[in-house]
């Protein structure tokens, strides 16, 4: 039973006034508040990610010393465990619905504290410690930071899902949820070159230096947990309103084998889950793998100074920015599939030319103004393709969540957001273990010195890179394309929704 005593509403009648004042709530546009609540938690995410993708690797191999391989070791092993966690969060967001704070919003809560602290000490390695010293730092609070991104975003996502059932308001909110991620991108890369990592006599590349990443760490906590409460805060009112509406929720799994069963239940239930499941996955193999090398790639390869890889981070959130809202003309003419294969073939065609171009001698040479903008100008396009590609694929994502409640006849927002989760986290792990150990492979030296680097090792790193980009690219493609899904079939899917929401 819930405060407000709605589950003796929907015993006594469950076809009743309750049931279609659940409707036609989820049939009306979300509020200005809740839509920029949705923005800001979005922002949240991606602050910390880029925070996590951008710089970790960088800094503790570069700059700490770490082995590429302990280094992108423990980065997987906090992907793993998270990727084990995911779901499980997922589910227990579907099932908190005696939680102080609703189902949502509890775990949100819960992980605010843990991230700031997290986010604070994962770039203050001590210093002169054994290498398996600093090897169990940074996994303790790598394991601690993604695990607290992850009980924030996977609620705010299913929350996304929530929010309105009209496919045009879903796509709208996916937009601005867009948008809220380029921010947060703006917010990291922004403030960590101009601010932090800025040249000084000692570093002329600042981000070399290791008296800036304590502050940088600071940073990035402070301001998550102020977005995260403002996400929080945002979307509180209008959920809280359909949960005191909805049916009661069934009792917890038993144990956490019950918890993996649902799982198995799901995938085996729902073909387009499972194809959601296997273009995360390898979509952001694509996605970590470029973001975790783009300062080394910045540093040593394009040899670009810190204001010019400022530029080059900048453009890809700019391009984001800009992507987000030309969703929603884009995928209401081509429909969302075609428009997640646009978005998915031009990031990673952008992203591989980035790093082609200059290797075969077909862009200007490495240094140079004019390869600046080269780079600059692909990482945009990058940007404007990433945001078509998260625009169409989250309003794919909240269609399949749907089309999963009429083939189960249960509400599971929050299970398929924790499973598309865990399929990010398992292509992230597989992208930070690729990238530490090809830097240990290819004998990538810890140099502070850009020209003590062997060409041929720079060579080395950016033609493994081109290849993974390059094959995972036509893997997540082929995925893509064999979604099982249409305009007609969703107008179907929210028909019997109706339907059944009426208890018809």
């Amino acid at each position: 039973m819930t405060a407000d005593g709605a589950p003796q509403r929907w015993a006594r009648d469950p076809a009743g006034p309750v049931a279609q004042e659940l409707a036609q709530t989820l049939s009306q546009p979300a509020g200005w508040p809740a839509k920029l609540g949705l923005g800001l938690g979005a922002a949240e995410e991606s602050l910390t990610i880029v925070a996590f993708e951008t710089f970790l690797l960088f800094y503790y191999t570069q700059v700490i010393g770490l082995s590429g391989s302990l280094s992108g070791l423990a980065i997987t092993l906090a992907l793993c465990v998270d990727a084990v966690l995911d779901p499980t969060l997922g589910i227990l967001s579907d099932r908190m619905s005696g939680a102080r704070f609703g189902r949502r919003h509890t775990l949100m809560i819960w992980a605010l504290v843990p991230l700031a602290i997290s986010s604070c000490l994962i770039f203050s390695a001590p210093v002169g410690r054994s290498a398996l010293a600093t090897f169990g730092y940074l996994s303790l609070f790598a394991i601690t930071m993604r695990a607290s991104i992850s009980g924030i975003s996977i609620p705010l996502y299913a929350i996304g899902g929530e929010l309105s059932r009209s496919p045009p308001e879903r796509t709208l909110l996916l937009s601005i949820r867009t948008i809220g991620g380029g921010v947060g991108r703006l917010l990291a890369s922004y403030t960590a070159l101009n601010f932090f990592f800025h040249a000084t006599a000692d570093y002329p590349n600042g981000q070399f230096n290791p008296r800036a990443y304590p502050g940088y760490g600071f940073y990035v906590a402070a301001l998550s947990v102020l977005l995260a409460g403002a996400g929080i805060v945002g979307t509180y009112r209008r959920i809280r309103s359909i949960e005191r509406l909805e049916a009661p929720k069934p009792a917890h799994p038993s144990s956490l084998f019950a918890f993996f069963g649902e799982l198995v239940r799901a995938f085996r239930v729902t073909f387009n889950l499972r194809i959601a499941f296997f273009v995360s996955c390898f979509g952001y193999i694509v996605m970590a793998l470029i973001s975790t090398l783009k300062l080394h790639l910045a540093t040593y390869f394009w040899r670009i100074g810190l204001g010019d890889t400022r530029n080059v981070l900048l453009s890809v959130a700019l391009g984001m920015l800009i992507g987000a809202p030309l969703a929603r003309p884009i995928v209401r003419r081509l429909d969302r599939k075609p428009a997640l294969l646009c978005g998915v073939i031009g990031f990673v065609a952008a992203n591989l030319l980035s790093v082609a171009l200059p290797a075969l001698g077909l862009a200007p040479a490495p240094g140079t103004r004019a390869l600046v903008w080269t780079v600059i100008s692909l990482q945009f396009l990058s940007g404007v393709f990433f945001g078509l590609f998260v625009v169409a694929g989250g309003s794919i994502t909240a269609d399949i969540a749907d089309e999963h409640e009429v083939n189960t006849g249960k509400p599971q927002q929050g299970l398929v957001q924790g499973m598309l989760f865990f399929a990010i986290k398992v292509g992230s792990a597989l992208a930070s273990l690729m990238a530490g150990v090809t830097l240990d492979l290819i004998h990538f030296p810890v140099s502070r010195h850009v020209d003590s680097v062997p060409p041929q090792t720079v060579h080395r790193l950016v033609v493994v890179t081109a290849a993974i980009l390059l094959g995972v690219g036509v893997v997540v493609t082929t995925a893509a394309s064999m979604y099982r899904i249409s305009a007609a079939k969703q107008r179907e899917i929210t028909r019997l929704l109706a339907l059944s929401k009426a208890g018809k």
